[in-house]
């Protein structure tokens, strides 16, 4: 049984799904890395992008000035919804979180309401002594303008929040590509949009482990130089192989510190090398290693790797990624 806190808001959200005539479905895009599809506010006119590997299509539609998307995953769901802006940010946050509060069970604020930002943790016992522990995070937007909001709930089992989170920042990021949504970065990095350099060696593959026959293991050196004026951000799980995903595990050097992260702060005017090991089908022959973008579903491709021949080919010129959140 889902949790009593998450059924009492999704059902207020679909409630208002229902009554709103249903949009085109959005059209789904090409893709070198993730498969994407595009919402489009069809009275707001901004668009949005969800990877449809994490979410699907449950309802959309338009009424009476609110538009609304509803996705699903396999344990939550992530809803979109624009209004007109009669409220501030931390309003439009504090509507959903008393939702919370008025339901049944244990509920605690994990962060305090601020910049638009929700986040709240709730647990439950029902009858039959099953528990239930689920988070749920609400972002709040103003348009440019400030004549409209867009307010994003995204409610997922606790345990299963960091996997779902990243699919849902993307959604959030992609409302304002190139901007860092509601994700703070480091304090030292002014530039979110640097642009980087990167050359890529493929290294080969080793033999797979007899528990996990299916694959190979590719090892990919990978290095990154700022080509900016500012420091940048690399966030490294979109350093993907396509069609096979993110290393299953890598190491960066920076001026001889060893050290593993998901979020990279290159600095201006230094370099950055990583060894990054994808686990690889054994079907493919093939492998191409791109940088999946935040907001659209192209990736820029940094190498091709062939495992039958061991010979690996650059682009030319070397690709200059934007790695902007």
């Amino acid at each position: 049984a889902m949790h009593i806190v998450i059924r009492h808001i999704r059902h207020f959200v679909i409630a208002v799904v229902m009554m709103l005539p249903v949009l085109i479905a959005p059209n789904a895009s090409g893709a070198q890395g993730y498969p994407v599809n595009e919402w489009t506010s069809s009275t707001y006119g901004f668009s949005v992008s969800y990877r449809t590997d994490a979410f699907a299509l449950q309802s959309e539609g338009s009424a009476a000035g609110i538009d609304l998307l509803v996705l699903e995953s396999a344990v939550g769901w992530f809803s979109v919804e624009a209004m007109p802006a009669v409220m501030t940010i931390d309003e439009c946050v504090q509507v959903i979180l008393d939702d919370v509060y008025a339901s049944e069970g244990n509920h605690e604020l994990q962060l305090p309401v601020a910049d638009g930002i929700g986040l709240i943790r709730s647990t439950f016992v029902d009858s039959s002594g099953y528990y239930s522990d689920h988070t749920v995070r609400i972002d709040c937007r103003m348009s440019d303008e400030g004549d409209y909001l867009v307010r994003f709930v995204h409610s997922v089992p606790t345990d299963q929040y960091g996997f779902y989170e990243i699919a849902a920042r993307d959604i959030r990021a992609s409302f304002r590509p190139g901007y860092p949504a509601n994700n703070p970065l480091p304090a030292n990095v002014t530039d979110p949009d640097g642009t980087l350099e990167v050359s890529a060696t493929a290294l080969g593959p080793v033999p797979a482990s007899t528990a996990d026959e299916e694959f190979t293991l590719l090892t990919i050196a990978i290095t990154v130089t700022s080509v900016s004026n500012t420091d940048a951000l690399l966030e490294t799980g979109r350093l993907i192989v396509v069609n096979a995903g993110a290393s299953v595990s890598h190491i960066w050097i920076s001026n001889g510190t060893l050290f593993a992260d998901d979020d990279i702060v290159v600095t201006a005017g230094t370099s950055i090398t990583g060894h990054l090991t994808f686990a690889i089908p054994a079907t493919m022959s093939d492998v191409t290693i791109c940088y999946q973008h935040v907001s659209d579903a192209n990736c820029t491709e940094l190498v091709r790797y062939d495992l039958g021949t061991g010979e690996n080919s650059l682009p030319d010129p070397l690709p200059r990624i934007d790695p902007g959140r």
